[in-house]
């Protein structure tokens, strides 16, 4: 028999033979192989990517975490500058205005307390002495030196005590504000209010503060100062022996600019208020106008003093994640490189046996 005979006759007995022995024998294995190899290798996917989710969420919630404590020890400074402050006032029966301004020297307040427009000592004046005060501060900072009431006054405060700014450093920002009768702004009141019956470190609502374009949206940072040797047990006794406040405006803006810009690059942030103040729920700062609704985005409560926040933290490359796990990048090329070879030996050896049982047949 010729070699095309042969063929031929192959040809023939297989053409002769059952469909289904045909596709049993042919096909069937290779599939079999090929749709269990897919399974597992989806199925090893589809597990490894969730561990991989579970461990960039958590890894995501340490970042978050790692801003917001940043952001925590960043106020921490600005309340060691007011207990400063108050110090100073302490340790002295008059502070000057020259001490306070080379105390809280324009140098020092934006190296060690960078977000502070600067620190103010906010001085409790009874109605009946407001005339002898100003006439005090003119004596010392000049003519200029006016009792003034607050641009954004929304109350009346006959009969109360006036909240009188005496200094405020560095100047070069905060001039307009000397003089200035903050009580009489409610927001700033209570936060003054407050701080004098609580006899501790009090922070405002958000509100907008009348230095630089008057836009800027910070909060107020008061702590109580009590006449010496006078009790301070009770609030009724804490209200009759208040001197004043150190008090810092805070830019929140700069603030969490310093604290979240080395993170920019990486994930989309934003801090919002949600404390019921003149702003509440406007965005205080966002490096990016991103949908920070993300399901894998962390939102976290974050509060300085009684006043709270929300940051919002979420990845960039949000539909790459899978990609930053080794073990799913391991899983998947394995995956493909087990299933293309399996699928490969067992199309060879189904070939193999075909032709196996052809040269037996003949």
């Amino acid at each position: 028999m010729t070699e095309r005979d042969r063929k031929k006759h192959e040809t023939v007995d297989l053409a002769s033979g059952p469909a289904w022995s045909r596709m049993v024998d042919g096909y069937l294995p290779v599939v079999l192989v090929l749709v269990i190899s897919l399974a597992t290798w989806c199925a090893a996917m589809v597990l490894v990517g969730r561990n991989a989710r579970i461990d960039h969420h958590e890894w995501l919630h340490k970042q978050a975490v790692q801003i917001r404590s940043q952001i925590d020890e960043r106020v921490h400074d600005y309340v060691v500058g007011l207990e400063f402050g108050r110090g100073l006032i302490y340790s002295s029966d008059s502070v000057s205005p020259s001490e306070w301004a080379t105390f809280y020297s324009e140098n020092n307040v934006d190296e060690y307390f960078p977000g502070v427009l600067g620190f103010a000592f906010v001085q409790s004046v009874p109605p009946s002495e407001v005339e002898s005060f100003e006439k005090e501060m003119q004596a010392v900072l000049g003519p200029a030196y006016r009792v003034k009431d607050h641009p954004r006054a929304d109350i009346e405060q006959a009969g109360q005590d006036r909240y009188i700014i005496r200094y405020h450093e560095p100047a070069s920002r905060n001039r307009y504000a000397w003089g200035v009768d903050v009580g009489g702004r409610r927001a700033n009141r209570d936060a003054y209010m407050q701080a004098m019956d609580m006899g501790k470190l009090t922070v405002s609502k958000p509100i907008r503060f009348i230095q630089e374009d008057r836009k800027m949206l910070g909060v107020i940072m008061a702590l109580p100062v009590y006449k010496q040797e006078m009790p301070v047990e009770t609030i009724e006794q804490r209200r009759a022996a208040i001197s004043g406040w150190i008090a810092a405006p805070v830019s929140l803006d700069r603030l969490f600019k310093l604290e979240i810009d080395d993170y920019a690059e990486q994930f989309h942030i934003r801090v919002q208020s949600t404390d019921g103040g003149l702003d509440s729920g406007e965005v205080m700062i966002e490096t990016s106008n991103a949908d920070m609704d993300y399901p894998g985005s962390i939102r976290l409560p974050m509060y300085i003093s009684s006043s709270k926040f929300i940051l919002s933290v979420s990845p960039k490359d949000s539909n790459g994640v899978w990609l930053q796990s080794r073990s799913t990048i391991a899983v998947f090329i394995t995956g493909m490189f087990l299933t293309l070879m399996l699928t490969t030996i067992t199309w060879t050896l189904t070939q193999t046996r075909r032709k196996a049982v052809v040269l037996a047949k003949g």
